[in-house]
């Protein structure tokens, strides 16, 4: 947990490191987030913090870039059926690996090392948390090194967008490192990993910072910023702070609240993007109360998201209707949604239910009060607040909602609470790739370990048309079935989408290079950020 004196401390160690070789910038870029990661093997990232360096150490067979769309990596060009790439089936997909490319340690980078991570994927000792994205994917073809054949077991629309796409657990692992090291050995991994990346792992202080350094064998070019120090402050208001004085360059995580406050630095610079991220409340269906739709659907009608987005956000969001965001094309609009709330119609599901409001302002039933714990990431200033304000929501309606603050490495964890089932309802913040495919959070074969349907939803109908809209090419077709699922989803209310937010970036104006991407992370094209 960081504070002056741990600044102090990385100056003074700073100068005692060696000089950067020429060419490189020798002033190093500090850069704050609110959460330090579990692992940095990028087969375990479950969490922003991890996803978001691994793109930095790592590389994919392809990246998203800040306007949302598929971006060649590794790859030479992103497969299309127009340049060949991808069979006329769709069940087979061709990536031809850049010439030259070399892991940090000198080793070069085969389509081996693809094989090798695929097969890692499916190793049930992975705990890999997107076995049923790649549950498509029947084998990993390497007719020689630097090709690579997906065989899929059917046509996916949506494969280019989803598989081995860097920063969204599809990064590429070395297999001359992993594939017989003994269990020491994988666990140093996990700290000290070797990627193919931009910048390699110095050091990790745990619990204050990771020291990444330019790589001098990237593929693209050694990168002009020599050093990033990635320093860990668990408090968002702190964060902002030390952005504010200088202490930080850049945080991808600064509260909304902070931002008019930024403006009035001429160091710094301001700017909005939109994201691929929601804050939505998650139920575990199996759990009682939560086990009742009517409870489910009342507890959502009760939540004035426009409010949220005014009072918490100020404007940096936009209130949510649909787990697909609106600036998707495959997006569903909610005519019916009431962003301002209907505290009344929630009252009354909650009467047919038969949980009915007492003389002290308490639903009960049998005799028993209605209380809905709500599990919350601590550490992030905004939904901490609209956790708050969803209890007062609920207290206004009759319903306890105590709360409970856990870390986000803890309750994210592929082990934690929410994989477990270990929970009653959750406000979160969840990311999701620019495909609308949403089968590791609503299906059946997303159940964890295999996914992150921590709802524990399952549905015969949502699974069918998941699979149906995956092999669907006709956009028309594709867009009618993601509606059915929509549909359902808020009929069933597993999980409820509040808003999706606007991301504000704020760094020091002398930072160039850095283009905001909506759905990993922005270090996809760090190897271009400089100082002028």
């Amino acid at each position: 947990m960081r504070r002056l004196w741990a600044l102090a401390c990385a100056l003074f160690a700073a100068s005692l490191a060696p000089a950067p070789p020429a060419g490189a910038d020798p002033r190093p870029l500090h850069l704050g987030l609110v959460q330090q990661p579990n692992s940095l093997d990028p087969l375990h990232a479950v969490e922003f913090y991890e996803n978001y360096l691994g793109e930095a150490i790592f590389s994919g067979l392809t990246v998203i870039d800040d306007r949302g769309d598929v971006f060649a990596d590794l790859a030479e060009t992103v497969p299309t059926r127009a340049n060949g790439g991808i069979s006329a089936d769709g069940t087979t997909i061709v990536y031809h690996l850049r010439a030259g490319v070399r892991w940090q340690d000198g080793v070069p980078l085969t389509s081996g090392d693809v094989a090798f991570t695929f097969a890692r994927m499916e190793d049930p000792q992975t705990n890999f948390p997107e076995t049923s994205v790649y549950s498509i994917v029947r084998g990993v073809e390497t007719p020689d090194a630097r090709t690579v054949v997906l065989r899929l077991r059917r046509p996916w629309a949506d494969a280019t967008d989803e598989l081995f796409v860097g920063g969204q657990n599809g990064s590429i692992l070395p297999a001359h490192v992993l594939a017989h090291a003994d269990a020491a050995a994988t666990a140093r991994f996990e700290s000290a990993p070797i990627g193919s990346g931009p910048y390699r792992v110095e050091r990790w202080d745990r619990g204050d910072r990771i020291v990444l350094r330019a790589n001098a064998g990237y593929f693209r070019g050694k990168p002009a910023i020599d050093r990033i120090d990635v320093e860990f402050v668990p408090d968002m208001t702190t964060l902002g702070i030390r952005v504010r004085t200088g202490e930080l360059d850049f945080s991808p995580q600064i509260s909304p609240a902070f931002v008019e406050i930024a403006r009035t630095v001429p160091r710094l610079r301001v700017r909005a993007a939109p994201t691929y991220t929601d804050v939505e409340l998650i139920f575990n269906v199996r759990a009682a109360p939560a086990d009742d739709p009517r409870v489910r659907r009342a507890l959502a009608l009760a939540i004035d998201r426009q409010r949220l987005v005014t009072a918490v956000y100020h404007g940096f969001a936009v209130v949510g209707d649909d787990l697909v965001p609106p600036q998707s094309p495959f997006h569903t609009r909610d005519a019916s949604l009431a962003p301002r709330g209907e505290p009344a119609r929630a009252a009354a599901l909650l009467d047919a239910a038969g949980w009915r409001l007492d003389r002290d302002g308490v639903r009960r039933k049998g005799g028993v009060a209605l209380s809905i714990p709500l599990d919350i990431q601590t550490g992030y200033v905004p939904l901490n607040a609209d956790a708050v304000q969803v209890q007062a929501m609920w207290r206004a309606l009759g319903v306890d909602a105590p709360l409970h603050p856990q870390m986000s490495n803890v309750l994210l964890e592929t082990t934690g609470p929410l994989a477990r089932g270990d929970f009653v309802a959750a406000l979160v913040g969840d990311g999701y790739a620019v495909s609308p495919d949403r089968a590791d959070t609503l299906t059946g074969p997303g159940l964890p370990p295999g996914g992150r349907n921590y709802t524990h939803y399952d549905n015969r109908d949502v699974d069918r048309w998941t699979a149906a809209a995956r092999t669907t090419l006709d956009p028309s077709a594709r867009a009618a079935l993601y509606r059915k699922i929509s549909e359902r989803i808020r009929d069933d209310a597993p999980v409820i989408p509040l808003l999706w937010t606007l991301r504000p970036y704020v760094y020091d104006g002398a930072l160039e290079g850095l283009r905001p991407e909506p759905v990993n992370s922005d270090m996809w094209n760090v190897y271009a950020w400089r100082w002028h």
